[in-house]
C-alpha cells in the first residue's frame, strides 16, 4: 500500500496536478499577504472606541507556503522510506529464515491440507521476495518533489 502510494505520487499526470495545486495555493497566499494592506480593519458594531488596530505587513505567506510544503514533502518521503525500509526488511528476514523454510517444507505422505497450506506459504514468501525487489528498484529512483 505504501509502496503504491509513492508510485501513484511520482506518476507523471499526478506529479503535474499537484504540483498545482502547490503552485495556485501559493499563488492565492501571496495575493491574500499583498492585498490586505490595502483593507486595514476598521471598529465593527459594539467594539469599545479607542481600540487600535495594526494595518496587516505583508509576511511573504507565498515563500512561506513554499517552504511549509517542502518540509512537508520531506516528512512524507522520510516516513515513506522509513516505513519501507523496516517492514521490507523484517518479513524478508522473516519470510526467507532458514526456521521458515524448513518449517514450509514438503515432507513424503503430507496430507492434501498440509500441501495446500506449504503452497500457500511458498507464494506468500515468493510476494514477500517480490515486494524486497520492488522496493528496492522503487527506492534507487529519485522522488522529488514536483514543485
Amino acid at each position: 500500500m505504501v509502496l503504491g502510494a509513492r508510485k501513484y505520487m511520482r506518476e507523471k499526470d499526478i506529479s503535474a496536478i499537484f504540483k498545482k495545486q502547490v503552485v495556485r495555493m501559493g499563488e492565492m497566499l501571496g495575493k491574500i499577504d499583498k492585498e490586505l494592506p490595502k483593507h486595514p480593519r476598521v471598529l465593527a458594531a459594539g467594539q469599545r472606541k479607542g481600540t487600535q488596530f495594526e494595518a496587516w505587513k505583508e509576511q511573504q505567506l507565498e515563500a512561506k507556503w513554499i517552504t511549509y510544503m517542502d518540509g512537508k514533502f520531506a516528512d512524507a518521503k522520510a516516513k515513506t522510506d522509513d516505513f519501507l525500509n523496516k517492514w521490507t526488511a523484517e518479513l524478508k528476514k522473516q519470510w526467507n529464515s532458514p526456521a521458515m523454510k524448513a518449517k514450509y517444507k514438503a515432507k513424503k505422505g503430507d496430507s492434501q491440507a498440509r500441501k495446500q497450506e506449504i503452497a500457500q506459504a511458498r507464494k506468500l514468501q515468493r510476494n514477500v521476495l517480490q515486494q524486497a525487489q520492488l522496493w528496492q528498484r522503487e527506492k534507487a529512483r529519485p522522488w522529488k518533489k514536483p514543485w
